[in-house]
């Protein structure tokens, strides 16, 4: 036979339920499922911004994800964090720095260049350099690195006469030391 529900509608059946020791064990039930149940998704959603790449990182089995993920909302394991890079050209200014010329001098310059980090390449980035921190020094060092060695290669007569096939030295070995042999990033 089907219950009737007086007057009172879904309150009386929260009333008579709450009445009983069973009730408040139902009710404790699904408030304690609730509560869990925020907590474990607050704690599982994690947002990275549009100019980003992440790795989700999960920090209780110690895990790294395998592919970079680009700006929105993402769900990954209760506490997962981002090993987070930017995704947009990065400028990296050497100003006022000198270098050695061919013939002994030193040569004042200053050397402005912009790179992004391919998302392919963010999985060994990470791995080899853990984070954009530790990644920006070695980009910043092997930049001054190419414009010392190009300017190595020049005599002093020529930083006015041949400044563009300076310039085209010094972004061909800044590749090469960045990108690597392959053009992969890979040393």
């Amino acid at each position: 036979r089907e219950a009737e529900i007086p007057d009172g509608g879904m309150v009386s059946v929260w009333k008579r339920m709450l009445e009983t020791s069973q009730g408040w064990r139902w009710v404790l039930l699904l408030v304690s499922a609730v509560i869990v149940g925020a907590t474990l998704i607050g704690v599982s959603l994690r947002k990275l911004d549009s100019t980003e790449y992440g790795l989700a990182y999960d920090v209780n089995a110690k895990k790294l994800d395998n592919a970079a993920k680009v700006g929105g909302l993402h769900a990954g394991p209760p506490g997962f964090e981002f090993v987070r890079f930017p995704s947009t050209y990065i400028t990296v200014d050497l100003a006022e720095s000198t270098c050695v010329s061919e013939d002994g001098l030193r040569v004042r310059f200053s050397v402005t260049f912009q790179y992004q980090l391919p998302s392919e390449w963010l999985v060994p980035v990470v791995v080899r350099y853990q984070n954009f921190q530790k990644w920006e020094r070695i980009v910043v060092a092997a930049g001054m690195s190419a414009v010392q060695h190009s300017c190595s290669l020049f005599s002093i007569s020529n930083f006015q006469n041949k400044r563009g096939i300076i310039q085209s030295m010094m972004e061909g070995k800044l590749r090469g030391k960045l990108e690597g042999a392959d053009g992969t990033g890979s040393s």
